[in-house]
């Protein structure tokens, strides 16, 4: 485990009011990945973290985070890919805050995640 991360992080930026999206059950087809895209970048929703879990069979679910202010425009926007998919299914968890931290360092530093949420534990 890094001893110090101070010497690795050279950089923490905190982003306030971020809205967390879970999409369920997409069919596991790119084209229906990109078209959600799509969808929201068409509504205005700037997404700026994506994560894709493992398909499942013929599923996949993705999820997102945007702003707080894109809420409305996210949920008109999966509505409609639920009105081609019905399975489609949604989490919405918002008013959560996003800490970024940056180093060089932590691209070849093992454990540097460890620290940070031991740190975070903590200290509150």
């Amino acid at each position: 485990m890094v001893q110090d991360i101070r010497d690795i992080i050279t950089d923490v930026s905190v982003t306030a009011d971020v809205t967390l999206v879970t999409v369920y059950n997409l069919p596991n087809k790119t084209e229906i990945m990109a078209k959600l895209f799509e969808c929201l970048a068409d509504e205005g929703v700037n997404v700026d973290m994506i994560s894709l879990t493992p398909s499942q069979g013929l599923t996949q679910t993705v999820s997102f985070s945007a702003s707080d202010e894109a809420l409305t425009a996210t949920l008109t926007t999966v509505g409609k890919i639920k009105g081609s998919y019905p399975d489609v299914r949604m989490d919405v968890n918002t008013s959560n805050c996003k800490l970024t931290f940056k180093g060089e360092a932590m691209k070849t530093r093992c454990g540097v995640a460890a620290s940070v949420f031991a740190s975070l534990g903590e200290n509150g």
